[in-house]
């Protein structure tokens, strides 16, 4: 088994994202910065590392359907690192994914982001949703 969040692999930090009334049918949707009300979509990472771990919350539970919320790294997609809300899990309103240290590493300069995948049957769509990013930087 690999290493999750330790010190000893460097700093690590926790990027919050956000969305408004997220819909059904997204395909790759876009989530903001710093929560709800924020604008950008994706930030810079001055130093290089890993992404470790994602938690999703909403403000509601869903009722019908599913909202995959995934990592990405320079517009590429980790389906390995997805937090899944969905009404056959024990808890309808939130989830986590984690992924070991050195898994899913990005460079210096790379831009990150969370983005929300839903079913056709996602309900509601007036739920608020917040993702926290956490990243593991690399100690060289």
């Amino acid at each position: 088994m690999g290493q999750k969040i330790d010190a000893k692999f460097g700093g690590y930090v926790a990027i919050p994202f956000g969305v408004a009334n997220l819909d059904s049918s997204l395909t790759n949707g876009t989530m903001t910065i710093g929560g709800t009300a924020a604008q950008n979509v994706e930030i810079v990472v001055p130093f290089a590392g890993s992404l470790v771990g994602i938690g999703v919350k909403g403000n509601a539970a869903a009722t019908a359907g599913t909202a995959a919320f995934t990592a990405v790294v320079d517009g590429t997609r980790y389906s390995s690192l997805a937090a899944t809300v969905t009404t056959a899990a024990a808890n309808t309103q939130k989830a986590t994914a984690t992924r070991d240290v050195g898994e899913i590493k990005f460079s210096a300069g790379a831009t990150v982001a969370v983005q929300a995948v839903t079913s056709t049957t996602f309900a509601p769509t007036t739920v608020e949703y917040d993702a926290i990013l956490y990243i593991q930087l690399d100690n060289d």
